[in-house]
Parts: structure tokens; sequence; C-alpha cells
């Protein structure tokens, strides 16, 4: 996908067939049950739908979005709080607001994109400190972080603990604020565990699922055999039986897997080579742009979603504990499928902001 300005369609074509590949991905994973298609056909009408918000966000000028960069995030800020209050509370988490009709959203989705435009915009004001930016952006990181630990939603809370690292890495700030970031979040954790007891099972279901079986080591094996069952090249179409049958929620949470028994080991490095090659393409458009809240914003957007890429494939490979993270764009979800779409919008605007200066010789 290209970005700037002439090329919003371009852009607009690239997600959508993309999404058309979730699609199609979210369908095998369901083609045993009853109704194969519903999943599907809801994501569609999803991603018809972020298509139409990405190419309308994506034409507001940079400028725009920089200047109200704060109120946008106390909005998203606001949503938050109200889904603890008001929301719908599925698997023991309330994160949800339910639409009626069997529609959900889920706010902490579609705030990501106005909590990297703020964490951007400070670490991009040169006039200020370096410490009151950090302490700036560690405070924002804490506040998202925090109500994000109280729905309880810990993979959701490590996605934005992440990209506010990330912005700190790619900023020019002194690499000893990461060390400051990490020895704040991981008291946080370990209070995490201590509180909920379903994560510290999911821990003990990690380190030893064959002890688990029945419990919280359930979902790794399934993710084991269903990995196995996908082979090199995959099964054969609509032939994905452990997806259908044993793997939990194959059409969201447990995507992946359920992309490589179909395709396999070789679908799967496809998936994973795509996700990283995203990156690459994001940080050369950023290097391109001259307006710092831009680059950095541009660069950080394709990290965040490459990085709950790679949390979710770290999942489903059993190589990390279940969190319950989609994989976006493939994962069947409204909130994560237009969530992605506006963080792209803004990373698209963000783009027009002009060359970035070339170097002194």
């Amino acid at each position: 996908m290209k970005f700037g300005n002439p090329t919003f369609l371009t852009g607009a074509i690239g997600l959508t067939i993309l999404g058309l590949g979730g699609c199609l991905a979210i369908y095998s994973a369901r083609s045993f049950g009853e109704d194969p298609f519903y999943f599907a056909l809801r994501q569609l009408v999803w991603l018809g739908s972020g298509v139409i918000v990405f190419l309308a966000l994506a034409r507001i000028p940079f400028r725009f979005y920089v200047r109200y960069a704060a109120a946008l995030a106390v909005l998203a800020f606001t949503s938050l709080i109200l889904v603890l209050i008001f929301g719908t509370t599925i698997n023991g988490m309330r994160g949800w607001f339910s639409l009626g009709g069997g529609v959900l959203l889920q706010p902490s989705e579609l705030a990501k994109g106005a909590y990297l435009l703020l964490l951007s915009t400070i670490a991009a004001e040169e006039t200020k400190s370096e410490r009151s930016r950090f302490l700036r952006m560690a405070g924002a990181g804490a506040a998202f972080c925090g109500i994000l630990l109280l729905q309880p939603d810990f993979g959701t809370a490590s996605v934005y603990f992440l990209a506010l690292a990330t912005v700190v890495f790619v900023s020019t700030f002194r690499r000893r604020y990461l060390f400051f970031l990490a020895a704040g979040a991981l008291p946080c954790a370990a209070v995490f565990l201590l509180k909920y007891d379903y994560a510290a099972a999911r821990i003990a279901g990690y380190l030893n699922p064959d002890a688990h079986l029945y419990g919280a080591g359930w979902h790794i094996k399934q993710f084991q055999y269903t990995l196995a069952h996908g082979g090199l090249f995959g099964s054969e179409w609509e032939g994905a039986l452990w997806s259908n049958a044993y793997l939990p929620l194959a059409h969201s949470d447990s995507a992946f897997a359920a992309i490589v028994e179909s395709g396999g080991g070789a679908g799967g490095l496809l998936i994973l080579g795509g996700f990283l090659a995203m990156v690459r393409l994001f940080r050369e458009t950023a290097l391109r742009t001259g307006d710092p809240a831009a680059r950095i914003l541009i660069f950080s957007s394709g990290a965040l979603c490459a990085i709950q890429a790679l949390l979710h494939i770290g999942v489903n490979t059993a190589l990390l504990p279940p969190t319950g993270l989609t994989l976006p764009i493939f994962s069947y979800g409204g909130s994560s499928l237009l969530g992605t779409m506006i963080l792209f919008a803004l990373a698209c605007s963000a783009s027009g902001c002009g060359e970035a200066a070339p170097p002194q010789a």
C-alpha cells in the first residue's frame, strides 16, 4: 500500500483485498458449521464500512488531528470509562457496547488511533524538555493501560504498553526511559496475575498443558494439533477439520492457527512475512515525511499493528500464553477491523506532510 494524498484509493483497494482474504479465512474456519457464511458475511459488512471510514478520515489534513489530539484522546478514554459502567460482559470481561441485533462494539480497538496520535504529538514537542514529554506520555499510557486492566483485558493493555514503548524508542528519547517503562510495568503485571485467578491459570496451562488438559491447557493443545494437521502446505479446501471441530474461537482469537491448518506452514509464513513487510513499508514512508509527529505516528502505526499480529501468532503457535488478541484484518471482529482502518487512515493522512529534508553533508 502506497501512502500520500493522491493514493487514498490505492490504499483502500489494498486494505479491501486483505480484508477479503480475512473473510475467506473466517469462512474456512467455520465451513463445517450449520451456517458457514454467517461470520464471513458479517465481516464483509464491517469491511465495507471500514473502507468508507478509511477514505473519509484519510482525506482530513493531518494538522487537524494534531490540533485536536488531546480532545480525541479524552473522547477515546471516556469511551473506555463508559464501557466499564454500561458495557456488556463476555467471558468475564466487560469491554463491549451492545448495539442490538447481535452487534457489539469494542471501544479499546477504536481508541488505538487516538491514543497513538496523542503519544506521537507529545513526543514531537521539541520545545518541551525530554523529561516533561516522557512523564506526560507515561501518564497517558498508565491511564489507558490501567483502565483496560480493570475490564480486565491484559492482552489489549499489553498492546497499548508496547505502543508507548515503540513511540519512546523511535523518538529522540534516551534509551534509559525504556527501562523506566519496564520497571513500572512489571509490578503491574505481577499484581494482575495475583488478582485474577484466570490469568495465573493460563500461565500454568501454558507451562504444562498436559497437566491441565481439560482446563487451561486445552487451548494450547488444540493449537498444537491444528498446526500439525496443517502440515507444510495445508489441508485440502474446506478440510480444516480441527479448526471447525476443536479449536476454540477459530475465526477470531485462533485465526492464525486456523489459517495454517488450511494453508499450511507456507501460508503461515506468508502471513508473517506480510506483516513484517508492512513494518518496512511504514518505516520507509515515515522516513520520507517531514513533520516529526507525522513521522512518529506513521512508523508507530505499522509497528502497533505488527506487534498485535506477532502476539497473536505467538499465542497461536504456543510460544506465548493465551491473551485473547485478534489477528489484525484477518480475524473476525468488526471493532478490530474498524480500529485498524482508523489507524491506517491516520497514517495515510500523516504521510501527506511533505518530504523530509535531506541530511546535511
